[in-house]
Parts: C-alpha cells; structure tokens; sequence
C-alpha cells in the first residue's frame, strides 16, 4: 500500500517509542518536541506531554499510569486523540523478535502462556533463545509460530482500535537460524512443493514427510555454537543447503509472515473504521535489505549510523533518500546516535538532506534547549508544503539496480559514490530504481529514462533482460549513457546476461549507437569515490576532473555557479503550479566549531522550465536559517525573500545569493518580475564635482523603488578605479541596515587634493532587493598658491588711502586671471580685532605680475596695522599669507599736553630748582618729535 508524499508528510510525525528516542511531531502551529514518550503496545507508562508557546518549552506530567497487561492498552486511546487533535499521527514502534519491555515481563506471559510453550526461537541444540539484553526473563521469539504471529496482529489490531496510524517494526529481517517446529514443517512443505521426489532425492532427501533440517545439520556434525560461528563470519557455504534451500526458505516464510498480518490490519482498519493504515520496517544490513519487505511497507524506515559515515565530509545520505522517492518508499530516519546531531548544526543538515531529496520525518528533538534550532526547519516544512510536492527534476539520473544491490555490496556502494561524485559538480540527479522482479517489481521503461538526457550507470553487474533491452533502446533513441566499472554482466540469477550489444556498448571508451552517446570507464571510479571523498581529497579531485572532462563535453552543465562544490543543488518542479525548485545545501561543516560555515554574494544561473518564459517570472528565496543567532518564531517570518534576477539567455536565468547559511530554497514561478530599486547619487554642499573642497564628504542620495518597497539598508564605498579592485578601494561602509539616505567618508585615507575618486552607493528594500550600484566620479580640489611679497610692510603711511600690493597667484586648474583674492586688516597682533575684509580683489586683465588694490576707506589713524592676504579659485581659498604690518599716520596732530610732576604747587624749593614733567603723549606716537617750552612767573 504506497502513500503520496503529500499524505506521508502529514503522518509520519508522531514517534512514540519505548526509552530508546524522542518522538517528533508536527504540531498545528509548528513542530513540537515530545520527550520521551514511552510506551509498549501492551503497557503504558507514564509519558511526559511538552507545551510549546512560541519558542519555549516547558512540560507537563499527567498522572502516572501503572503498568498495564495487553488487554489494558486501550487507555491509550485518550493519548492519541489528544495527539491527534494537535495534528500528530500516532505510530506505533513494535519490536519484531522480543518484547521490549523491561518491567514484568512475566505478567505479560501470564497473559499469553503459549508464548512461553509455543512462540519461542528454538536454536540448532533444541533450546529457547534468550534476548541478552534483558536476561533470561525476556526472549526471542519466531515469526513462523502462530502463537507469536497471532500475537504481533492483536497488538496491531489494539494500536488501531486506539487511534494509530502508523505501525514501524524494528529489526524484522528474520530469524535464520531458527529450528522450532514450525520452521521445521515449513521447511518441508516448501522443499515438496520446489521440487519433485526425484529432485529431493539428488539432494540426498529421500523421505520429506519426515526431513527434519534440524538433525540433518546435527547429523552432519553441527552445533548451535559452530552454526553462529559461522554465520557470523559469513562462511556459510560448508553448511549443507544452507545457502542454497534453507536461507530463500525463510525469506519466503518471512514474507508470508508479513503478509498475512499487514493484510490483515488493513482490511480491519478499512472494515471497521474507514482509514487506511501504514507500515514500515527498520532492516538492518547492506545489499539492497532495506527493499526485502518493501511490497508490505508505505516508506523507508532506517536506522542510519552518522557517526560511521564520517558525516557529511565523506558521506551523503542524498543518494539513499533519492533511491527510496524513487522506489516509491520515501526515507524516514531513525537518526543513531543522537549526539552530536542535537548539539550541532549536523540535526539542520540532515533535515535539509533529507525533505530536498524527497524524504520523510527527520531526528527526533528533546527538551535540550539547543534543539530548539531545529524547530524553524520544520516549520518550514509545514508552512510551505508547495515547495516539497514537488517532484524530482534532475538533469541526470543514476541507475539503482535492485538485483545487483541484492548479489554485490559494491553495487550499492557504488550507487552512493556515483551520487557524491555528481553533487560535488554541481549536477543535479535522479534516482531510477529498477526492481528485480522478486522484491520489487520491475518497472523501468524507456518513458522513465528518456525523462532524462544521461543515465549513469556504475557498477550495476545484475539486471534482468527487460532492463538491458530498455537501456539499449535508451541509447538508441538519443539518450547518454555513462558507466563506471562492471556493467550488465549478469541476470539476476547470476548467470551471463543475453544482451552482447549492450555489453559490447558499456565495455570500455566513447561509443555511439543509433542516435545516442556511450562513455564507459572500466575503472571504478564510483566505487573509489564513495570511499574517498573528503577523507583521501587529493585522489578524490582526480576522478572529479576525469569525469567531469569527458561529462562536460558530452553534456554540458545546467547550472553555473561561483558557490563552492561543498553548496550542493537540487532540482525539482511542480507541474501543477509551473514553479520550479532549487534547493541550496552548505555542507562545508567545521567539525571543530560544530558549525556550517555561511557562504555569502554567490552568482547562479540555472535553467528555467519550457513552459517558463524568462522575461516574466517572480524569484523567491526560503529559508529556515537566521543570521541574527535567534529562532525564527513566526510564520510571517518565513514568507521569503524576493530576489532580482536577470535574464541570461532565453530559458536560463542568472541571480544573486545573498546569504547561505545551511538550506536556502529558490522558487522561480510565472509572475511579475521583481523591479530593482534606484538610487541617484550626489555630494552634499559642493558646488560641483570636480572641485570638492570637503575632505570628509557627505554623500547623498535619493531612493525610489518601482514595487513600493521601502529602503531598509545601504551600502557605500569610495575608490580609486569604476574596476572596483581591492587594490582600489579607500573605503567601504559595509551593509548598513538603516533608512537615512545620506553618509559621510570616513575612510582611513586621505582624500588628496588634484585627484579623482569614484564613490558608488547601493540601496536595499524590504524584499531583500539591492538596487544597481549608483556611481559617482569626483575630483578634490587644489587650492591656488598663497600671495607673497606683501607690500606695505614696515615703515609709515602717510597717505589718506594707502595701497596694497603682493605678487600674483597661481593656479593648477585654472587660469591665473580666474583668481580673485582676499586681504584682511586687523588693528591687533594677535589678528582678533579686524578692521577690514576685502573680497573679490582681481588682477589687472593683462600682462601684469603684481596684484594691486588701494583701500576704499579711510583706515584708522594713528595705529599699527596688521594684515595678510590669500587667494581664490571660486571654490576654495588658499592659506593665509605669513601677517605684515605697517603704522598708519595721515594727519599731524598736536601732542598732549604734559603733566607737571616738580616742583609742586606752593611747596618751598631751592634757588636753582629743577623742573619735572610727564610726556603728555602725541596722537601720532612715533612719528613726530616733541619739543618743549617752559614759562614761569613770580606772580
């Protein structure tokens, strides 16, 4: 029974789990981490029920609930329902083999007695099989027994009356090594019903009414202790009919045991409640057993061990949750261990990996306040389901044998490292699943593969005859094929294939056939790949350039880039909305810091959809990342961001990535085009651009934008050169998130006089929008030379209007007759009492080396006078000339009268008395000398 994604979205939720992980929900809101909720089918403890109110959780313990026998668990029902009125599919975890219970297991056993004498795994000596991790009080039990079958089916039919809807069995796989009676007469009835008594008896059967496996093996000298022994060291071929009778026996016993219970649940849940319900199996191991029970199963559960993969430097879960979307199981995780993905940015990685490439679910998060960063990818998730309806949309696909994962490791080994090696060149790919018949339907047609220009194929020895006829009339109709290694050698059976052209095709080099292209390497570049990739880098970048020298001739790249190959892409399109889906991964993680180093200012140009025309199309970026360090904890703040793009050729499109941090994902859907916004540029209180006179100048522009956006940020720089090299630039604002329209330079250089700049300004609005840079050229200003020979100075003046004088100015940029000048008259020294200011003085028209003004007024009589004198180009003045001065004396006055000081009046004096006065003072100081008459009288 297969789910749409869309369905499996909404229910794959809820993981309700016995001690052994945190359940995950997607709450109606927003996800909400439940914290060990744990539970068996057949007993009930006491679960623990988080609330989540924006972004802090806080939790809530009901009542504690005793342990409850089988025939109890229906109190479940009321914690379903309330899961389910909160938007969280209940799934239910069952162990396969044993029951996962650490408390009184024996009540369980009073309960059903005939699990204890009937149900259990009976190994090659005759004796129950304990599970060790809880001691001999808990044991392993056989699909084959009735008592255990019938048991695993009322469990399921209890979880359904209570509300689940998903059913996950851990560790399913089947018990080989099982000899209880049941697996006896299985084995019995499946030899007689495979062979005829003729058969049997080559085999050395010579009465199979009777044939007991068991004493067969004991007869022939083995114990349950050699058997495990070998088994586990997969030395398996010296145990009589081992391999070749008792091991496909108990696949197809184990099938049927799936069978006939997913059957059975599914007519009860549709018969007595109208709802369909799910299952999936968490099987372990390598060769393609994920797929063994995929008939029964609605998605991919699997266990996955990042902490072996070297995750992400070597390893990739992308080829593995592609291949499941593509068998029609989409992946749902069981992430182990759980650290370090919860205390790292590795959790966000892989629900990126993850819902990109198709998959379900995604890591568990607990009540650690650092997983709280995983909330907003999942919100994402919910809030925009229209970006991951989407379905695949690669350039190329890669080829996933089913019966080649089955008989060879490498296959499936290769498969990944095909799917790394392509991701790291920026190739978008596919997964085309192709069934072995037996586990999985063969389905891969021609229409499947012609959906794409190139089909790599890497080390996929094992195909059927369909498949290889299907291929070979993929090349022939104009398909690329590349492939790595072993190719179509065998039949799923093992034995040579009968297909010689389409081997003589992939057998090594550049072949054409019909209308298509073959490239075959004998090496196994993907194999190597797989185990070299950022652990061995130096061997891993020469089979990235072989490869890509001979795939970048025969198909050129779709998308172009200036993002590192650590940022890997992933295409997908929905036809019901003609949007097209780019998703953006930054997998250059920094194990020391724990941190995914952000790439920022990327270009990307990508193809757009046929049905696209470039000139009409609305851009949109999302993303569950925050660059500010706090969580995204509203809706309205994942509605995305606008980005402009312009167009490059007729069906591809060139943008510009802002910001990546870990997921970003482009949505390029018809629609209006996003307009830039405008800024025109212009220096504030300069009268031109070529003489600027401010060294610190203020820049200021004004901002239109065509959508009706607002400005919310600025950048400005200042250089030397519109080439905008480092080497050029003075100065650089940064991102300056603000509204104002207007900065001052404030570089740490010195703009120099007589040179020229560029100052360029760029605005952003609201949409995330930048707007053309607004460029400017400018040049600074000289200032004119400064006058000299300053005359008068010294001496005296005499004259009513005295006449001022200095050698002429010069002026590197413009004529010396452009001059004006400036002569100030002050009556201190100290230049703070001015007496006069003259602008606009000119030179003569002509040729005359002298600057030459008379005063206009009359200057103080009588006074020491100061003065200097500069120049003028119509912008800015030169320095002042060093200050002369000169003393001013036009009019002859009469002195002070003097004040007498000896003898004084009526005192008695000498007959020959001396006579003493104080200079009275002469208004024209030291210009005239003074001369003195004395009168005196007796009377």
């Amino acid at each position: 029974m297969l789910m749409k994604r869309s369905s499996l979205l909404a229910t794959i939720i809820g993981l309700v789990l016995i001690n052994l992980m945190m359940a995950t929900s997607v709450h109606s809101q927003f996800p909400q981490p439940w914290d060990m909720i744990s539970t068996v089918p057949y007993y009930l403890a006491a679960p623990i029920i988080p609330t989540v109110t924006g972004t802090e959780i806080t939790f809530v313990r009901p009542a504690d609930v005793d342990s409850l026998p089988y025939h109890d668990g229906m109190t479940m029902r009321e914690w379903i329902h309330y899961l389910n009125a909160r938007g969280t599919r209940y799934t239910s975890f069952t162990e396969a083999y044993y029951l996962d219970c650490q408390y009184l297991p024996d009540s369980v056993f009073a309960w059903y007695p005939e699990l204890l004498t009937e149900g259990r795994m009976i190994n090659l000596d005759g004796n129950p099989v304990p599970y060790g991790d809880y001691g001999d009080d808990n044991w392993v039990f056989c699909e084959a027994t009735p008592a255990w079958h019938n048991f695993l089916l009322r469990v399921v039919l209890l979880a359904i009356d209570a509300g689940a809807e998903v059913m996950v069995y851990d560790t399913p796989q089947g018990l080989e090594r099982c000899f209880c009676p049941y697996d006896i007469q299985g084995f019995r009835d499946y030899l007689k019903n495979k062979y005829t008594p003729e058969e049997l008896a080559a085999l050395g059967i010579t009465d199979i009414d009777n044939f007991d496996y068991g004493q067969y093996l004991r007869d022939a000298g083995w114990t349950a202790s050699s058997l495990n022994s070998a088994c586990n060291s997969g030395q398996t071929s010296d145990i009589p009919l081992w391999d070749s009778e008792w091991i496909p026996y108990q696949e197809f016993q184990l099938r049927q045991h799936w069978a006939s219970l997913v059957d059975s649940a599914r007519v009860y849940a549709q018969q007595r409640y109208g709802r369909d319900i799910h299952f999936a199996f968490n099987l372990s191991g390598w060769g393609g057993a994920i797929w063994k029970l995929a008939r029964w199963s609605s998605f991919t559960w699997i266990e996955i061990f990042y902490d072996d993969m070297i995750y992400p430097q070597r390893e990739l879960t992308i080829p593995l949750v592609k291949v499941c979307e593509a068998a029609g199981r989409p992946l749902n995780p069981m992430t182990s261990p759980t650290e370090p993905f919860s205390t790292s940015d590795l959790g966000r990685l892989q629900i990126a990996e993850l819902y990109s490439n198709g998959g379900i679910g995604g890591p568990g998060i607990s009540s650690q306040p650092q997983n709280q960063l995983m909330i907003p990818y999942f919100q994402l998730v919910q809030f925009h389901p229209e970006l991951f309806d989407a379905q695949p949309d690669g350039e190329m696909a890669v080829l996933y044998a089913l019966a080649s994962a089955r008989h060879d490791i490498s296959a499936e080994i290769a498969f990944n490292g095909a799917g790394y090696l392509l991701s790291d060149l920026h190739r978008t790919f596919d997964a085309l699943f192709a069934g072995d018949g037996d586990w999985m339907d063969d389905e891969l047609t021609v229409n499947k593969m012609s959906r794409y220009r190139t089909v790599f194929i890497p080390n996929q020895a094992y195909l059927t005859e369909t498949q290889a006829a299907v291929i070979l009339d993929y090349i022939a109709q104009g398909g690329v094929v590349l492939s790595t290694g072993q190719v179509a050698l065998y039949d799923p059976d093992g034995n040579p294939g009968n297909w010689s052209t389409l081997q003589s095709l992939l057998g090594g080099g550049y072949q054409t056939y019909g209308s298509g292209k073959v490239y075959a390497w004998t090496q196994s570049f993907c194999l190597d790949y797989a185990a070299k990739r950022g652990v061995e880098e130096p061997e891993a970048e020469n089979i990235r350039n072989t490869v890509a020298a001979v795939l970048d001739t025969l198909v050129p790249p779709w998308i172009a880039t200036d993002f590192p190959r650590t940022v890997i892409f992933e295409r997908r399109n929905n036809p019901g909305t003609n949007s097209l889906i780019y998703h953006l991964i930054n997998f250059n993680y920094d194990p020391g810091t724990k941190q995914v180093i952000p790439e920022q200012n990327h270009q990307l140009t990508v193809p757009i959809l046929e049905t696209q025309s470039a000139d009409s199309l609305a851009v949109t970026l999302y993303s569950p990342d925050d660059y500010a360090g706090h969580i995204l904890a509203s809706p309205s703040q994942m509605l995305g961001q606008r980005l402009l793009y312009k167009r490059a050729t007729s069906n591809t499109i060139t943008m510009e990535v802002p910001e990546l941090k870990i997921w970003a994902i482009i949505k390029i859907e018809p629609g209006k085009p996003l307009q830039r916004p405008q800024a025109k540029l212009q220096l504030a209180d300069e009268l031109d651009e070529v003489h600027v006179i401010n060294h610190q100048p203020v820049f200021r522009w004004s901002y239109s934008d065509p959508n009706g956006l607002s400005q919310v940020a600025y950048q400005t720089q200042v250089g030397t050169s519109y080439l905008w090299a480092d080497s050029t630039l003075l100065w650089d604002s940064g991102v300056v998130i603000s509204d104002t329209t207007s900065t001052t330079y404030a570089g740490l250089d010195t703009l120099a006089d007589g040179t020229s700049f560029i100052a360029r300004v760029r605005v952003q609005n609201n949409a995330g929008s930048w707007s053309e840079w607004a460029q400017l050229g400018f040049r600074m200003n000289t200032p004119p030379t400064v006058p000299q020979y300053l005359n008068p100075a010294g001496g005296i003046l005499t004259t009513d209007y005295p006449e001022f004088n200095f050698f002429k100015c010069s002026d590197v940029e413009d004529h010396v007759d452009s001059l004006s000048y400036n002569i100030a008259i002050y009556a201190d020294s100290n230049l703070t009492q001015l007496i006069y200011d003259k602008r606009g003085i000119r030179k003569p028209v002509g040729d005359y080396d002298w600057v030459v003004w008379t005063a206009d007024t009359l200057l103080p009589d009588n006074l020491e006078i100061y003065w200097r004198a500069r120049s003028f180009d119509g912008y800015e003045f030169s320095p002042w000339s060093p200050v002369v001065h000169f003393y001013r004396n036009f009019r002859n006055d009469p002195p002070y009268p003097p004040i007498l000081l000896h003898p004084k009046d009526g005192a008695p004096t000498t007959l020959h008395p001396s006579f003493t006065w104080e200079n009275g003072g002469d208004p024209d100081g030291a210009v005239d000398v003074c001369y003195y008459n004395i009168y005196y009288s007796d009377d």
